[in-house]
């Protein structure tokens, strides 16, 4: 489309003619900011002196816009992206060349773009987990609430650190063993970790973390994202339930302790019936017949042989009280 000094239309083409609603010649030698420019997208009047295309024509710049409107015929409008150049008679302006297209497309994607970032917006401040955003080598560039409040740091105490920091890589191999180095260099798309954090106030907290690298065309490696929820409650239950299997071990060994023990008790006492009888029954007749020897009834038994008679029925009564002491 050209316009003559005063902004006035001299050629219009079919093609600017259709995005503006017109027949073609229809638009010739009218003025082109009160036929197609006069208003913004919301409708309040767009002043000429304001207008790019007016600067254009006072100061041979070139101007180069987005994110205005032209109005057709039918009083709708469109967003476009245009470019106004000057037309130069010698060293004055003599009007100028406007080219533009419908830039509808990329206006509507915006609004899709907008609207998307602003959902991403509202999730990532109200997520119940921790995410945190990082350039590609690692730094943290954004972190959430939920990551702060986990950690006990402040976003901009979160933004001086790297994730090899944070997550306090010590492989004791050296920084080409580094997993933060190989999802930034693109030999790994993912990383996986439980860390316990010590808070500044000394409180703890165990996290799992999943560190994802984000790639762009070409699958270039762009930026990593890290997702970290508060797994203490989880961790604290693995912890007591390994002290109970622990204790239910302990207790197991001393069930089998004791019924060692008793089974040895039993043993013993089987024993020492045993031997209470084997000693018992012989003794118990010796005692018997020391008693009758002793009584020296027909007479014959010399005091000497009394006297060991005696000796052997003392002895013998020694001898099971001792057992019975033993049993």
């Amino acid at each position: 489309m050209l316009l003559g000094r005063d902004g006035a239309i001299t050629y219009a083409n079919p093609e600017a003619c259709r995005l503006l609603g017109y027949r073609p010649g229809e638009l010739e030698g009218r003025i082109f900011h009160a036929t197609a420019h006069h208003s913004r997208p919301d409708g309040v009047a767009y002043p000429a002196e304001d207008s790019p295309i007016n600067l254009t024509l006072k100061t041979g710049h070139v101007s180069r816009v987005s994110e205005e409107v032209f109005w057709r015929k039918d009083g709708t409008n469109f967003p476009v992206e245009y470019v106004c150049a000057p037309l130069n008679h010698g060293d004055a302006v003599s009007g100028a060349v406007i080219t533009f297209r419908d830039d509808t497309v990329r206006a509507e994607l915006g609004k899709v773009l907008t609207e998307g970032e602003r959902r991403f917006r509202t999730i990532f401040e109200g997520a119940g987990i921790g995410v945190a955003l990082a350039e590609k080598q690692g730094r943290l560039i954004e972190s959430n609430p939920a990551l702060q409040r986990m950690l006990g740091m402040s976003a901009a105490e979160l933004r001086q650190m790297s994730f090899s920091e944070l997550i306090s890589i010590g492989t004791g191999e050296g920084d080409d063993h580094d997993p933060i180095r190989e999802l930034a260099s693109g030999r790994r798309n993912e990383y996986r970790l439980e860390k316990r954090f010590v808070r500044k106030d000394g409180t703890e907290v165990w996290a799992g973390i999943v560190i994802t690298l984000v790639r762009g065309a070409g699958e270039t490696p762009r930026y990593m994202i890290a997702m970290a929820e508060n797994i203490s409650e989880r961790k604290a239950a693995e912890e007591a339930a390994r002290k109970l299997a622990e204790e239910e071990q302990l207790a197991a060994r001393l069930d089998a302790r004791n019924r060692e023990l008793q089974r040895v008790h039993e043993a013993r006492g089987q024993f020492l019936s045993s031997v209470s009888h084997e000693l018992k029954t012989p003794l118990a007749a010796i005692v018997a017949f020391t008693e009758i020897l002793s009584r020296n009834q027909t007479g014959n038994l010399s005091q000497r042989q009394q006297d060991h008679l005696k000796a052997i029925h003392r002895n013998c009564r020694s001898l099971e009280t001792l057992i019975n002491d033993l049993l």
